[in-house]
Protein backbone atom coordinates (compact mmCIF):
# COMPACT_ATOMS: atom_id res chain seq x y z
CA UNK A 1 0.00 0.00 0.00
CA UNK A 2 1.00 3.60 0.20
CA UNK A 3 3.08 4.84 2.82
CA UNK A 4 4.03 8.27 4.26
CA UNK A 5 7.02 9.86 5.90
CA UNK A 6 5.17 9.34 8.91
CA UNK A 7 4.51 5.65 8.50
CA UNK A 8 8.08 4.97 7.10
CA UNK A 9 9.61 6.55 10.48
CA UNK A 10 7.71 4.43 12.71
CA UNK A 11 8.78 0.98 10.53
CA UNK A 12 12.43 1.95 11.05
CA UNK A 13 12.10 3.12 14.62
CA UNK A 14 11.24 -0.20 15.20
CA UNK A 15 13.66 -2.12 13.00
CA UNK A 16 16.42 -0.09 14.98
CA UNK A 17 15.13 -0.95 18.27
CA UNK A 18 14.91 -4.67 17.35
CA UNK A 19 18.51 -4.29 15.80
CA UNK A 20 19.43 -2.26 19.07
CA UNK A 21 20.77 0.49 17.00
CA UNK A 22 21.32 3.36 19.20
CA UNK A 23 19.04 6.55 19.17
CA UNK A 24 16.52 4.46 16.98
CA UNK A 25 13.79 7.04 16.29
CA UNK A 26 16.27 10.48 15.64
CA UNK A 27 17.94 7.77 13.21
CA UNK A 28 14.73 7.01 11.27
CA UNK A 29 13.92 10.20 11.20
CA UNK A 30 17.13 12.04 9.64
CA UNK A 31 17.22 9.62 7.15
CA UNK A 32 13.49 10.25 5.65
CA UNK A 33 14.16 14.15 6.48
CA UNK A 34 17.23 13.44 4.46
CA UNK A 35 15.39 11.80 1.33
CA UNK A 36 12.65 14.33 1.36
CA UNK A 37 15.01 17.02 1.41
CA UNK A 38 14.71 18.87 4.65
CA UNK A 39 17.19 19.09 8.00
CA UNK A 40 14.57 17.44 10.91
CA UNK A 41 11.48 15.57 10.16
CA UNK A 42 10.04 18.29 12.54
CA UNK A 43 10.30 21.02 9.76
CA UNK A 44 8.35 19.04 7.62
CA UNK A 45 5.08 20.63 6.59
CA UNK A 46 2.16 18.53 7.23
CA UNK A 47 1.64 17.83 3.49
CA UNK A 48 5.00 16.23 3.08
CA UNK A 49 4.12 14.15 6.16
CA UNK A 50 1.19 12.56 4.81
CA UNK A 51 1.79 12.03 1.03
CA UNK A 52 2.55 8.70 -0.17
CA UNK A 53 6.16 8.61 -0.54
CA UNK A 54 7.32 7.52 -4.31
CA UNK A 55 8.96 4.47 -4.95
CA UNK A 56 12.71 6.15 -5.66
CA UNK A 57 12.33 7.96 -1.90
CA UNK A 58 11.29 4.40 -0.57
CA UNK A 59 14.27 2.80 -1.78
CA UNK A 60 16.48 5.94 -0.97
CA UNK A 61 15.33 5.26 2.61
CA UNK A 62 15.97 1.51 2.25
CA UNK A 63 19.64 1.86 1.20
CA UNK A 64 20.71 4.70 3.86
CA UNK A 65 18.38 2.78 7.11
CA UNK A 66 20.05 -1.05 5.38
CA UNK A 67 23.19 1.37 6.11
CA UNK A 68 22.20 2.03 9.51
CA UNK A 69 21.51 -1.28 10.52
CA UNK A 70 24.98 -2.01 9.77
CA UNK A 71 25.86 0.39 12.46
CA UNK A 72 27.23 3.43 10.48
CA UNK A 73 26.61 6.97 12.13
CA UNK A 74 23.59 8.72 10.90
CA UNK A 75 26.33 11.49 9.96
CA UNK A 76 28.04 9.02 7.53
CA UNK A 77 25.08 7.74 6.57
CA UNK A 78 23.53 10.87 5.23
CA UNK A 79 27.26 12.19 4.05
CA UNK A 80 27.17 15.46 6.00
CA UNK A 81 26.30 16.98 9.21
CA UNK A 82 25.30 20.41 11.07
CA UNK A 83 27.84 22.27 12.87
CA UNK A 84 26.86 25.31 14.23
CA UNK A 85 25.51 27.13 11.14
CA UNK A 86 27.31 24.98 8.90
CA UNK A 87 26.21 22.34 6.49
CA UNK A 88 29.57 19.91 6.38
CA UNK A 89 30.71 16.76 4.26
CA UNK A 90 31.34 13.75 6.59
CA UNK A 91 32.65 10.42 5.36
CA UNK A 92 35.19 8.03 7.07
CA UNK A 93 37.83 7.60 8.39
CA UNK A 94 37.36 11.59 9.03
CA UNK A 95 35.72 11.68 12.97
CA UNK A 96 32.65 13.25 13.55
CA UNK A 97 32.11 16.66 15.78
CA UNK A 98 31.04 15.72 19.10
CA UNK A 99 28.31 17.90 20.91
CA UNK A 100 30.88 19.35 22.76
CA UNK A 101 32.85 20.71 20.18
CA UNK A 102 30.42 23.28 19.68
CA UNK A 103 30.19 24.55 23.14
CA UNK A 104 34.09 24.69 22.84
CA UNK A 105 33.45 26.92 19.05
CA UNK A 106 30.83 29.24 21.12
CA UNK A 107 33.54 29.61 24.34
CA UNK A 108 35.63 30.96 21.58
CA UNK A 109 33.83 33.33 20.02
CA UNK A 110 32.62 34.55 23.37
CA UNK A 111 36.34 35.41 24.49
CA UNK A 112 36.97 37.60 21.30
CA UNK A 113 34.01 39.40 21.88
CA UNK A 114 35.11 39.84 25.70
CA UNK A 115 38.24 41.32 24.33
CA UNK A 116 36.76 44.23 22.33
CA UNK A 117 34.00 45.33 24.74
CA UNK A 118 37.46 45.72 27.23
CA UNK A 119 39.48 47.07 24.99
CA UNK A 120 36.08 49.64 23.41
CA UNK A 121 35.53 50.83 27.08
CA UNK A 122 39.48 52.46 27.69
CA UNK A 123 39.97 55.96 27.41
CA UNK A 124 42.70 54.96 24.19
CA UNK A 125 41.12 52.36 22.75
CA UNK A 126 44.51 49.84 21.72
CA UNK A 127 44.30 48.25 18.32
CA UNK A 128 43.32 44.52 19.16
CA UNK A 129 44.78 41.92 16.76
CA UNK A 130 43.05 39.94 14.61
CA UNK A 131 43.29 36.39 16.43
CA UNK A 132 45.47 33.76 14.94
CA UNK A 133 44.00 30.51 15.30
CA UNK A 134 46.06 27.02 14.86
CA UNK A 135 43.48 24.12 14.90
CA UNK A 136 45.88 20.68 15.25
CA UNK A 137 43.75 17.55 13.92
CA UNK A 138 41.16 19.49 12.05
CA UNK A 139 39.55 16.43 10.91
CA UNK A 140 36.25 17.63 8.78
CA UNK A 141 36.99 21.33 9.98
CA UNK A 142 34.21 21.96 12.04
CA UNK A 143 36.00 24.28 14.46
CA UNK A 144 38.47 25.37 12.11
CA UNK A 145 35.46 26.53 9.57
CA UNK A 146 33.03 27.99 12.19
CA UNK A 147 35.31 29.97 13.95
CA UNK A 148 36.38 31.86 10.60
CA UNK A 149 33.00 32.02 9.99
CA UNK A 150 32.00 33.64 13.57
CA UNK A 151 35.10 35.58 13.60
CA UNK A 152 36.06 36.27 10.09
CA UNK A 153 38.48 39.03 11.17
CA UNK A 154 41.04 36.35 12.42
CA UNK A 155 43.38 34.08 10.44
CA UNK A 156 42.56 30.41 10.75
CA UNK A 157 45.62 27.58 10.03
CA UNK A 158 43.81 23.67 10.49
CA UNK A 159 46.38 21.11 9.96
CA UNK A 160 46.12 17.18 10.08
CA UNK A 161 48.33 14.12 9.72
CA UNK A 162 45.82 12.15 7.84
CA UNK A 163 45.11 13.48 4.18
CA UNK A 164 41.58 11.92 4.11
CA UNK A 165 40.74 14.90 7.14
CA UNK A 166 42.73 17.52 5.03
CA UNK A 167 40.96 17.18 1.93
CA UNK A 168 37.81 16.72 3.80
CA UNK A 169 38.46 20.23 5.06
CA UNK A 170 38.95 21.86 2.10
CA UNK A 171 36.53 20.20 0.12
CA UNK A 172 34.05 21.69 3.27
CA UNK A 173 35.97 25.41 2.92
CA UNK A 174 35.28 25.10 -0.21
CA UNK A 175 31.10 24.78 0.15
Amino acid sequence: GLVTATDVVNYWQKVFETNGIPEARESSEYIVSFVLGAKTFQSLNSRSLHTPLTAVQEEQIQQLSNKRLERMPVQYVLGEWDFQDLTLKMRPPVFIPRPETEDLVSLVVEEESQKCEKNSGLCFPVPVPHPVILEIGCGSGAIALSLLCKLPQSQVVAVDKEKAAVDLTRENAHR
